[in-house]
C-alpha cells in the first residue's frame, strides 16, 4: 500500500513538472513571437543561448548572443515586420527540444518561413536555433 501511494504522489509531481516546464516554453514562444513581430532583436536576444545557430536563406552560421543580435538587427532592418503567425509547434525528438515554425510577412520583401529551436538547459529554455528562409 505505501508503494501505491509513493507511486502516485511521484507521478502527480511529474505531471505538474511538466506542466511547469511546458508553460514555460509557451511562455517563451509567445514572448519571442511578439518580438519577431515587432522586430525587437533585442528581446528576441534574451531568450538565447550563448551560442546560437541563425540560418537567413540557406546560409547559416554560428553566432555568440552579442553578434546575434547585431545580425537580427541587420535582418529587421532590411526587413521590416507586417506580421508573424506561429503555423506548428511540437517537440523535436532527436534533440530533446521544442520548436515553433511559422510564417513572417514583411513589408518589402514578402513572406519567409521561421523555424525556432528551444532546449532545456539547466532547467530553463534557450533558444538555440533561428531560420529565416524565403
Amino acid at each position: 500500500m505505501k508503494k501505491i501511494v509513493t507511486a502516485a504522489i511521484f507521478m502527480v509531481v511529474v505531471f505538474f513538472v511538466s506542466l511547469v516546464s511546458s508553460y514555460a516554453q509557451a511562455n517563451q514562444f509567445a514572448s519571442i513571437a511578439t518580438a519577431i513581430r515587432s522586430g525587437d532583436a533585442v528581446a528576441i536576444t534574451k531568450h538565447m543561448d550563448n551560442m546560437i545557430d541563425i540560418t537567413i536563406n540557406n546560409s547559416q552560421t554560428t553566432y555568440s548572443r552579442s553578434q546575434a543580435e547585431m545580425v537580427l538587427r541587420n535582418f529587421f532592418s532590411k526587413n521590416k515586420p507586417k506580421n508573424f503567425e506561429v503555423e506548428r509547434a511540437g517537440a523535436s525528438g532527436q534533440t530533446s527540444g521544442h520548436f515553433n515554425i511559422g510564417s513572417l510577412i514583411t513589408e518589402n520583401n514578402g513572406k519567409y518561413t521561421v523555424y525556432l529551436l528551444l532546449k532545456e538547459k539547466n532547467n530553463d529554455f534557450y533558444l538555440q536555433e533561428i531560420r529565416f528562409v524565403k
